[in-house]
């Protein structure tokens, strides 16, 4: 009897393997890894809209994601038709907004679309970086940057800024006009993208803290057009 069920055992999990297979996934091998089925995740179209779920898509309509906004001697900040204008001043600065419910463990993609970045009069040089899980307490952070010089590079802040290779100078950048930062996550890999090209890759680090946003360098200022985070399913 007992060869007899485990027959029917067999039979019933080859046929959830062979015909659902996201039931056997989920039911007998857990989470896993994500089915990398029909996602390319090195081309930035390589993922269908279909196994993408918005999470946050911040057009700066109002101020719902209660971003930074206001004015003292090292920033300022405003919601400005329908754009994130914001000023580092004597310090870098890091302008984000919380996001309590992020769930680190899915796969993901955040995007910053950045319509300026300039230096301000004391000085020629200008940073805007995509921030990644900053721990406002620590300043400790991740980042993908892109400088007025032409050139990119991503790392974390953790008593320092510790860039992860030396910068690279990329044709992808516009130095007059609209900037867009993209970080995908997929399984242990972050894919780095300006402008929906590939500019690198690298092994996924855990983010300290759940709130997204940019930083500038001192003496720079940014206008920000969009904000979005989506998960990959």
């Amino acid at each position: 009897m007992k060869y007899g069920i485990l027959i029917i055992m067999i039979s019933f999990l080859v046929s959830c393997k062979e015909e659902k297979p996201e039931f056997f996934q989920t039911n007998f091998l857990g989470q896993g890894e994500l089915d990398m089925e029909y996602l390319i995740p090195e081309e930035y179209d390589g993922i269908p809209q279909s196994r993408r779920n918005s999470y946050i898509n911040e057009n700066y309509f109002d101020n719902g994601l209660n971003w930074l906004v206001g004015s003292d001697e090292v920033y300022s900040a405003e919601i400005q038709n329908m754009t994130y204008v914001c000023e580092a001043k004597s310090n870098p600065y890091v302008f984000y907004s919380h996001h309590n419910l992020f769930d680190e463990n899915k796969n993901y993609e955040v995007e910053i679309a950045i319509n300026e970045y300039t230096p301000t009069l004391l000085q020629n040089y200008a940073i805007c970086a995509l921030v990644i899980g900053y721990q406002y307490y620590s300043d400790k952070m991740l980042y993908f940057s892109i400088d007025n010089e032409n050139a990119f590079f991503a790392g974390h802040y953790d008593n320092g800024w510790n860039n992860w290779r030396d910068k690279e100078f990329s044709d992808a950048i516009v130095n007059e006009g609209l900037n867009k930062l993209t970080v995908r996550k997929i399984n242990n890999i972050f894919y780095f993208f300006v402008n929906e090209i590939l500019v690198d890759e690298y092994q996924v680090k855990p983010i300290y803290d759940k709130n997204f946003g940019i930083v500038l360098n001192s003496h720079s200022q940014a206008i920000i057009q969009s904000f979005k985070i989506e998960y990959i399913e």
